[in-house]
């Protein structure tokens, strides 16, 4: 019997398994992506990413240069404050909020709080309005600049729907066509460059690492 049983040819099952091996690691990288697609963080740079690559750069760079992800010291000196995107034109300087929200979207200029509402869960967050007003502040006051030459704009990103009118200068569409509306003179050509030049450097002098880390510290002393 034990003589029978050896001559039995032995089955390599891993053999057996080898065509199916390329599943593991997409098993993998599907689950990891899962998990970063649904981190905050990694929404919200896409949202800014979304704006920056389809919209921003579609905009003539003769009239428009664009800054994104700008630190800049809070109007009241209190640590910094992060701004998403600048377009410096002619036309303005437009501050640019992007929010990537989806679901329903509830929200006016002067409510403090608006509301994400994912089928029966609403949610609050920071009017993004409000949240962009204090970026201008900090612009005027940096720049020693005039608050008229700034327009403050907010951008929704992913599959967001304003279930109520909102504020003109809040989007979730048809972005590049409401900037590109804007055709009142309002800097002359050397304040353009003053005001793109003296950011730029600015931001080119910062350890923007430890900034970014001394801006979560602040940011979460005051809101937790």
């Amino acid at each position: 019997m034990f003589c029978l049983l050896n001559t039995v040819p032995k089955i390599d099952i891993f053999l057996h398994l080898r065509p199916f091996a390329w599943v593991i690691p997409v098993i993998i990288v599907f689950y990891v992506a899962k998990i970063v697609f649904k981190n905050p963080k990694f929404k919200g740079w896409l949202g800014e990413k979304q704006l920056d690559l389809f919209t921003l750069k579609k905009l003539d760079p003769k009239k428009y240069k664009i800054l994104s992800d700008l630190y800049i010291p809070r109007s009241d000196d209190q640590s910094t404050t992060q701004i998403d995107h600048l377009l410096v034109s002619p036309y303005g300087v437009f501050v640019i909020e992007t929010k990537n929200y989806g679901h329903w979207i509830f929200g006016s200029e002067k409510q403090a709080k608006w509301t994400q509402k994912i089928f029966k869960v609403s949610k609050q967050f920071q009017n993004p309005l409000r949240q962009n007003k204090a970026h201008i502040d900090a612009l005027v006051k940096f720049l020693d600049a005039d608050e008229s030459y700034f327009h403050n704009l907010v951008f929704f990103v992913g599959n967001s729907t304003f279930k109520k009118e909102m504020p003109h200068n809040v989007k979730d569409r048809g972005f590049r066509s409401y900037i590109e509306s804007y055709q009142n003179p309002l800097l002359t050509p050397e304040q353009v460059d003053y005001i793109y030049t003296a950011l730029s450097n600015y931001d080119k002098s910062l350890d923007r690492k430890q900034v970014a880390i001394d801006h979560v510290k602040f940011l979460k002393m005051k809101f937790d």
